[in-house]
């Protein structure tokens, strides 16, 4: 039992300070959560015609709303 609870507190600590580099070693930025690294990279966003249409999405979900265009 005491092991499994070092193991959430270590998982609990580190996700709450957690920064990701794609295609590079470390992150340049501390206020930047997701950095890429040189080149032609990006994140494709799921798209819908309008944000209203949107059910059962939980925090944090990214939708790109087409009719907004944000």
């Amino acid at each position: 039992m005491k092991k499994a609870i070092n193991i959430f507190s270590l998982l609990l600590f580190t996700s709450g300070f957690s920064q990701v580099a794609i295609g590079k070693t470390s992150v340049s930025n501390a206020s930047v959560s997701l950095e890429f690294g040189s080149g032609n990279r990006g994140i494709i966003l799921p798209w819908v015609t309008s944000a209203a249409s949107v059910t059962g999405a939980v925090d944090g979900t990214i939708i790109y709303d087409i009719a907004d265009k944000k």
